[in-house]
């Protein structure tokens, strides 16, 4: 193994979803090893920011390093997929400077630095910083935050191409049970003419660039992640998840909302309008992009064993409703539509795209959460502890995290 200490450089989204989960990845790997360290680059942007919480200074191994500003590129008719990207494109030089000036332009080694950058750790819409990876000649890795269902459909994307668009009601994704409907597709993907589309299917194609992906879940609650390896061509997959927020963020808001639930008077509401307003304000207090922050506060839930209800829209939240609903049995939906409220199953309460759902709708779904006898609950309780074990040693998370590391070292010595 390496006698010098090994530098990672993460590169999260500044979206709690994302940010919170990638300083966690780096506490587990420095916690793991102690020669390796994590240097994470932030920025802020237009449209999202994160505000480092007051011990994130003193995380061991773990030091922050803020990009300059960078100005945004042109919005008029552009998609949010394609702003993110094109902003990721001109953070390029920015995060070259910042790497290169740490480590004197030398990343083999450097007499000014006791460490040697092993790679960069990319957020899945950061594709384009692969480049700075390729001219620096270290690794690049992808870290995905959302579930190895949502990453299936995106590695699959290049091969759905010619699928999507068109007549197909039903598509076939090895990460997925059994076959989605194209219904349950964001529009982002039935859009082919858009750039946003375009946008989703680089990132896809460049995941096979990466020398590995580094996913938040756990094979106990999608065990065909082994499939989706072998059935697609892309590089190694790690599932170290959960990973989920074990530094103090920034909770004022959230505070503000329940002193205020506290001070109102006895009777005020019924019981169906709280439920409603708590529905909402769970949805405003999770930060700015619902689709990975619903994801993340998922994996919360599922490792505390609480029942929560969710209003999900967003990037893959359709996919999410069908994956946890249909696919794993954890959720039952909430729609328009009184045909499909069959209470089989629920974590979360979704409105269905995208529009208000009735509020005697909530009160059914709520209820139907709260049951004693349901069986959802004895799924997410057994889930729960699935989930606890995994990260723990001998745990299977807690294996691949292992893995990581060993591949990491082993292609500093290539």
């Amino acid at each position: 193994m390496d006698s010098k200490f090994a530098e990672l450089v993460f590169l999260p989204v500044p979206e709690i979803g994302h940010f919170l989960s990638m300083v966690d990845l780096a506490k587990r790997l420095v916690n793991r090893h102690h020669r390796l360290s994590v240097t994470i680059l932030t920025y802020s942007t237009f449209f999202a920011t994160v505000q480092l919480p007051s011990s994130a200074a003193s995380l061991p191994g773990i030091r922050f390093l803020n990009l300059p500003h960078v100005d945004p590129p042109p919005l008029q008719g552009v998609s949010g997929e394609a702003c993110q990207s094109l902003f990721q494109q001109h953070l390029k030089p920015h995060v070259k400077h910042a790497i290169t000036t740490r480590h004197g332009g030398d990343t083999e080694s450097d007499p000014k630095y006791s460490s040697r950058l092993a790679g960069l750790v990319l957020d899945f819409s950061s594709t384009a910083v692969i480049d700075v990876a390729d001219e620096l000649g270290v690794p690049a890795y992808v870290y995905f935050p959302s579930g190895a269902a949502f990453l299936g459909f995106l590695l699959n994307l290049p091969a759905l191409d010619s699928q999507l668009g068109g007549l197909a009601t039903e598509l076939t994704i090895p990460s997925f049970f059994e076959p989605v409907p194209t219904s349950e597709l964001p529009s982002v993907f039935l859009e082919k003419d858009q750039d946003g589309y375009h946008w989703m299917l680089y990132h896809a194609r460049r995941f096979r660039e990466t020398k590995g992906i580094i996913v938040n879940s756990f094979t106990g609650l999608e065990p065909g992640l082994a499939d989706l390896v072998s059935k697609v061509d892309c590089p190694p997959v790690y599932p170290v998840g959960p990973l989920l927020d074990q530094i103090e963020a920034d909770r004022s808001g959230e505070d503000r909302i329940m002193k205020w639930l506290d001070d109102q008077p006895v009777g005020a509401w019924t019981r169906a309008q709280w439920i409603q307003v708590l529905v909402v304000l769970t949805s405003a207090t999770e930060g700015p992009t619902p689709s990975t922050v619903r994801s993340y506060e998922f994996r919360r839930s599922l490792a505390g064993g609480v029942l929560r209800s969710n209003s999900g829209e967003g990037l893959e939240q359709k996919l999410n409703r069908y994956r946890i609903v249909r696919d794993l049995g954890l959720g039952v939906e909430v729609t328009e539509n009184d045909e499909d409220m069959n209470g089989r199953d629920l974590l979360m309460a979704y409105t269905d795209g995208g529009h208000l759902v009735k509020r005697e709708k909530v009160k059914v779904a709520v209820k139907a959460l709260m049951d004693g006898e349901s069986e959802v609950r004895r799924k997410v309780k057994q889930m729960s502890e699935t989930c606890r074990e995994a990260v723990r040693d001998g745990g299977s998370s807690f294996a691949s995290l292992g893995q990581f590391i060993t591949d990491l070292f082993a292609s500093m010595k290539k």
